[in-house]
């Protein structure tokens, strides 16, 4: 939040306030638990990114509650699909204790329930978690959690549905039996109070008191409270109402209650909506905006949320992408899951339940646009999609079909048939609309989409195991689970079931059109019982979930078909509890599903079939991010329509529509606190139900957009063909031409370049247009780690995109060294070479992200691999220099997916490489190392045009965009890596043409490796370790420091491009150790009469002024560090020439155009740098150029090495800062990409100053000026 308005907007005394805000938002990347503190200005942080690997999801929801002290979150979380599952909705949900303050995530190792009420928080530390037995098991289990600890104090199993279990003192209080119940440590029940139907929204008071809520109706709430002493519960408010639990025990009340009377001194009405997020104090009521369900790949979605202070009512918008914070810890599969035995070498599961395989080169599954979805339910329903499958279509290895020739669509009983708008509703709530994996995007190919491949479901033993048993099988668009199992039906059908989502879609009608035969057969008729009416299929969608009992699962042994005489014991049969209105698991007060925009990220409030028909009313929203604005929107097919907004709203049933107690009732009682009487969950429904009498008026109806002739909508391949075929061009496409420029890539390889893919020749692209230009010369494959069992549970995080060079490439996630989640990939060449060559990779435009890539070369000579690490997000298809090897013997290339930053965050992709034979060795191996006067900070009109995309990423998006101040980004890179930095300008002595050119151009005699980085210090050039020829090697810089990583970046020395084969190195360095960034803030920004050079440095504790400290900084700290620099490269370099360029005087004109002013409360403040401040600085380069000048000297003579200065300070004369030609920037205010929207590096009130890195630095005039010095430096050695 601006700083500007903060006294104006937020509570009054703010700034001392303890106040918490809180909210979580959940995209593909996980759960994130969002916090800002008041005394922060309400600034938003990610605190927690909570998520499981091994799940394929578009969405990860959960529920969240906080202690008493409001330090620790207690978090059940789980992908979106868990609820549309019984087991995995009841005991499913994993479980975590989150530190607020300083970021710890403890995982508690137990699934749990993911319904509304869990977990649940009391006025204390400890915190109540349920697991629901579910029809299953009959009863439910309570963990009773210290969050100090995150360990179970003791765990409470009860019979039949216990909800809204809270902490209060020693003791538990939850809804059951008839009314409210208080469970002690002994695990004994008493009931405190009776209530009138569920009583919900339990909130334990300072006091020791229970508020709650019970329903007067479906709409009206009344407002309870329960002392701690004996007494009975009182009626302080009714309406529509909520209850929200603050830090120490406070209640709040929101709504709007009618009748109030006087609240007891724990609770406080504050004006906030029913069901908001409202802070620990409850000063702020945190709401949402706009929901998506499509992201881009491995990209956060962006969070809106307005607060609104609950005293005045004034609002803030913020806006901003959660940074994801998970780590191992956070990620890590249960130490018990395990992947069945398989090979240690093939990436399919050959040993796998589900009938077509995850991981198959040969089995790439195309991911269609929504449009292409509502085109083919459109016709499915109208029993006309007979669209033709070529044979191979789409390189499935398919003879040719027809989805509904293989799959026709089945009759219904009484008639009619489907609407469209029920059959995509339950598309949207199963898959997203998707067909293949949620890594593809729109118009890619993936793996297929498997709700559970591994069978990574709850279990009654608390055990999460991979288990093929358990896997779902559920594949596609529809998520079909029937006949997906292997050898359950031909081969063929799975298959084209699997890779097509129209036949999967055939698949799906036909499923919920014999679930509709079902229960019309049974009696279990809706309404007018019409087919084209949306809400007349409540019952079938049921049973499409959850299907009709007695089924195997629930006693059924002899197959009969469920009715009057197949039973349970009792005489039950009928529509399951799990997914009955009326079941205590879903609120009370709910309203229709999709009438918020935000309800997507909650589906666990609604039972199934509320969620299809709210899906039908609201369709889901689907998100382009290649559009800005509003552009981007859009919903993801036609909405079906009623006769006005209130009778689509009355779609969904009332709560008590299901609940009857009767003689042929379901032993439903919804004045009871557990409305099922049966105790194994057995209140099956199977009866009529009518809501409303006038279904032929009063309900919904379908929105065909296709006709049945309408052909099969593709994507266009180039922008101009979208109006025409009405259609966007399909996402990231691949680089279908190694030796061209104009299908895709950045750069290309020359045409005796001998490439190696990632798949086999015989493996085909999928993607329209992409056929392969090239013959494979080796082979790729993989190898897994072997986990503590002996299996391979890596092959979980292996996943197949049709991206990169010619369609296909794999990619997992970065791992710590010594996992059993570690997977390497080998290229291996089918012939020897004895000779020079480069070594190329192809890295992929998009889900290729770590910045420390360890590609390992083996020459063939039996000698140790050469490693070189590389940064991987180059965000486009571009071919990447690993450098030039003599090869002697038949090489290798091998990256693993272990890097020292490995926290299963950041992606890292296998995709192709390629040997570039050479004539000899290049005559110029040249690497340009140091700081952001070395990379080429600022010189870039353009920054995606001018820097290398893998250097200016992810730092929180462009300025003015990004509305966070407060945004600390984890994987962000600004070292500024420029194509016009002076080393890629500079020219060698055969010939004039610039090394950077003739490296981009592949010379047979140039080699050139940029590896310099915005804002490096010695340290960030330093190597970790000694060289074995060298043990006593200094690798530490004056302060003591080691090697540090920049930006994630290993230090430059540790890349591995400096070798004996090195034959010129180039460096600047001491700059960023000399602590130039922090003196030019000070001096520039510097107020009152004074100078700057006479005052100490703020940000240093040392009292002396800066004309005393600063060289003593150089001479004392600076210089030795540099030596150690130097010798580290002479000892790694030995044959190379090393020039290290100084700088220039920073201030021409004496800076006087640095000069501003600003008006603070009335009074004019001048800033800027005076005449002597500007000698001052531009004498204290002169002092550092010629300490290092010096040092450069001693040591040449004292190594009797080549290595020598290049000093610019002539060539920028006059041409500085306020010079003209200005070749050194002065202030910049417009920020890249890469760079922190931090206002943390200038104080209030100049922070209206957000200046750019780039900043002071040499400007496109100004890197020539350079390597003209370089040039003439050159020359002088004979370069």
């Amino acid at each position: 939040m601006d700083p500007k308005l903060r006294d104006a907007v937020l509570p009054k005394g703010w700034a001392r306030s303890e106040d918490r805000a809180w909210t979580s938002s959940g995209d593909p990347a996980g759960l994130h638990l969002l916090v800002a503190e008041a005394k922060t200005g309400y600034s938003w942080r990610t605190v927690a990114t909570l998520v499981e690997p091994g799940f394929d999801t578009d969405l990860w929801i959960g529920n969240v509650c906080f202690t008493g002290s409001g330090r620790r979150a207690v978090v059940v979380y789980g992908p979106r699909q868990f609820v549309n599952r019984e087991e995995t909705f009841q005991r499913g949900g994993f479980a975590a204790v989150v530190d607020v303050v300083d970021g710890t995530v403890t995982k508690l190792g137990t699934t749990v329930s993911l319904a509304y009420h869990n977990p649940g928080c009391g006025a204390g530390e400890t915190a109540v978690l349920a697991q629901n037995g579910g029809a299953k098991l009959g009863k439910t289990r309570l963990h009773v959690v210290d969050t100090t600890t995150a360990k179970d104090i003791r765990t409470h199993d009860l019979a039949g549905q216990v909800t809204s279990a809270i902490p209060v003192g020693d003791t538990v209080v939850a809804a059951g039996g008839a009314g409210i119940v208080e469970i002690d440590t002994a695990g004994r029940s008493r009931k405190l109070t009776a209530t009138t139907g569920v009583p919900s929204s339990l909130r334990a008071d300072a006091d020791g008191g229970v508020a709650f809520l019970e329903a007067a109706s479906d709409t009206i709430a009344v407002a309870k409270h329960l002392p701690a002493k004996a007494g009975s519960a009182r009626e302080v408010a009714r309406g529509p109402l909520g209850l929200a639990a603050g830090s120490g025990g406070r209640v709040f009340l929101t709504g709007t209650p009618v009748g109030a009377t006087a609240l007891p001194r724990t609770m406080t009405k504050v004006d906030a909506a029913p069901g908001s997020d409202l802070s620990s104090l409850g000063q702020v009521e945190i709401t949402r905006g706009q929901a998506s369900r499509s992201a881009a790949d491995g990209i956060t979605q962006p969070v809106s949320l307005t607060a609104k202070m609950t005293g005045s009512g004034k609002t803030v918008d913020f806006g901003f992408a959660p940074a994801s914070t998970s780590n191992d810890a956070a990620r890590a599969t249960q130490e018990s899951a395990t992947a069945q035995a398989g090979s240690p070498t093939n990436p399919v599961d050959e040993d796998r339940t589900c009938a077509v395989q995850r991981n198959d080169p040969k089995t790439q599954v195309f991911q269609p646009h929504w449009k292409q979805v509502e085109w083919a339910v459109n016709l499915a329903v109208q029993n006309a999609l007979t669209v033709p499958r070529p044979a191979n279509w789409n390189q499935s290895g398919l003879p040719a079909w027809s989805p509904q020739a293989i799959l026709p669509s089945l009759p219904l009983e009484g008639g009619g048939r489907v609407p469209a708008q029920v059959l995509l509703g339950i598309l949207a709530q199963e898959s997203n609309l998707w067909q293949a994996s949620s890594h593809a995007l729109e118009g890619m190919t993936g793996n297929p989409l498997v709700g559970d491949f591994y069978g990574r479901r709850a279990s009654t033993s608390d055990e999460w195991s991979v288990d093929w048993a358990h896997a779902d099988c559920g594949y596609g668009v529809a998520q079909v689970t029937d006949g997906m199992r292997v050898g359950q039906q031909a081969e063929f059908t799975q298959r084209a079931i699997a890779v097509d989502y129209a036949t999967n879609i055939a698949a799906g009608l036909r499923i919920l059109q014999d679930k509709w035969n079902q229960t019309y057969r049974a009696g279990i008729k809706i309404n007018n019982a019409d087919p084209a009416k949306i809400e007349n299929w409540f019952a079938a969608l049921w049973a499409y979930n959850s299907g009709i009992n007695p089924q195997a699962h629930t006693g059924n042994t002899s197959g009969c078909t469920p009715g009057p005489t197949c039973t349970d014991s009792r005489g039950n049969w009928g529509l399951g509890w799990s997914n009955n209105p009326a079941n205590p698991d879903y609120p009370v007060f709910r309203k229709p599903f999709g009438a918020d925009p935000m309800d997507a990220k909650n589906p666990q409030r609604w039972p199934y079939p509320e969620k299809v028909i709210g899906w039908a009313a609201y369709p889901i929203t689907k998100y382009d991010f290649r559009k800005t604005g509003t552009a981007g929107w859009s919903a993801g097919y036609n909405q079906a329509w009623w006769n006005g907004a209130v009778l689509r709203d009355t779609a969904r049933p009332p709560i008590a529509a299901f609940c009857d107690n009767g003689a042929d009732g379901n032993r439903c009682d919804i004045n009871q606190s557990q409305p099922c009487l049966e105790s194994d969950y057995h209140c099956w429904w199977h009866k009529p139900v009518t809501w409303k009498v006038d279904c032929a008026h009063s309900c919904g109806n379908e929105n065909i957009r296709f006709p049945t002739d309408y052909p099969e909508p593709v994507f266009a391949l180039k922008a101009e063909e979208e109006t025409a075929r009405k259609m966007p061009v399909e996402h990231y496409r691949p680089n279908c031409d190694p030796f061209d420029t104009d299908e895709g890539g950045v750069n290309k390889i020359l045409d005796n370049s001998l490439i190696i893919d990632n798949v086999a020749d015989s493996v085909n692209s999928v993607r329209p247009g992409c056929l392969r230009n090239w013959v494979n010369k080796g082979t790729f494959g993989f190898t897994f780690a072997e986990d503590h069992t002996g299996h391979y549970r890596s092959k979980i995080d292996l996943h197949q995109l049709g991206g990169g060079l010619g369609g296909h490439f794999w990619f997992g996630h970065t791992r710590k060294p010594g996992s059993a989640m570690d997977i390497t990939g080998t290229w291996k060449l089918n012939q020897p070479l004895n000779s020079w060559a480069r070594v190329m990779v192809h890295l992929p435009s998009h889900s290729a992200h770590t910045q420390q890539a360890v590609y390992k070369i083996d020459l063939g000579d039996g000698s140790k691999p050469r490693e070189r690490i590389i940064p991987q997000r180059v965000l486009e298809h571009r071919w990447v220099s690993l450098g030039v090897f003599k090869f002697a013997g038949t090489p290798k290339v091998s990256l693993a997916n272990v890097t020292g930053d490995g926290d299963g965050n950041e992606k890292i992709a296998w995709d192709a490489i390629a040997f570039q034979p050479l004539p000899g060795k290049p005559r110029n191996m040249v690497v340009s190392l140091g700081d952001s006067f070395a990379s080429g900070e600022g010189a870039s009109s353009d920054a995606k045009a001018h820097y290398y995309r893998e250097t200016d990423n992810t730092g929180g998006d462009i300025e003015g965009s990004y509305k966070d101040p407060g945004y600390k980004w984890l994987y962000g890179n600004a070292c500024h890596r420029s194509k016009y930095a002076w080393s890629r300008l500079a020219s060698l002595g055969d010939g004039s043409t610039p090394i950077g050119q003739r490296a981009d151009a592949w010379d047979p005699n140039v080699d050139h490796q940029l590896l310099a980085c915005s804002g490096a210090r010695a340290q960030n050039l330093l190597p970790s370790k000694a060289l074995e020829s060298k043990p006593d090697e200094q690798i530490t810089d004056a302060w003591g420091d080691g090697a540090a990583v920049r930006f994630h970046e290993v230090s430059q020395l540790d890349r591995g491009f400096l070798d004996e084969n090195t034959t010129v190195v180039t460096l600047s360095i001491g700059g960023n150790d000399a602590g130039f960034t922090d003196v030019l803030k000070a001096c520039v920004l510097s107020i009152g009469p004074g100078n700057c050079q006479d005052e100490p440095l703020k940000a240093s504790k040392d009292p002396r002024p800066l004309s005393v400290t600063g060289p003593e900084l150089v001479r004392d700290k600076v210089i030795p560090s540099v030596d150690t620099v130097l010798r580290a490269i002479r000892n790694r370099a030995p044959n190379a020439t090393i020039v290290l360029m100084t700088y220039p005087r920073l201030m021409s004109r004496s800076g006087v155009c640095l000069g501003t002013s600003f008006v603070v409360k009335g009074v004019r403040v001048d800033v800027g740098l005076n005449p002597s401040e500007a000698a001052w600085i531009n004498d204290s380069t002169d002092y550092l150029d010629n300490q290092l000048s010096n040092k450069v000297s001693a040591l040449a003579l004292e190594l009797n090495a080549p290595i020598t200065i290049a000093d610019p300070r002539q060539e920028f004369e006059g041409k500085a800062v306020c010079g003209d030609p200005e070749s050194l920037h002065s202030f910049v205010v417009t920020r890249t990409e890469g760079e922190s929207p931090l206002r943390d590096d200038i104080p209030e009130p100049f922070d209206t100053i957000r200046a750019s890195q780039q900043t002071f630095h040499p400007n496109l005039a100004g890197t020539p000026l350079f390597a003209t010095v370089l040039n003439r430096t050159f020359a002088t050695m004979g370069i």
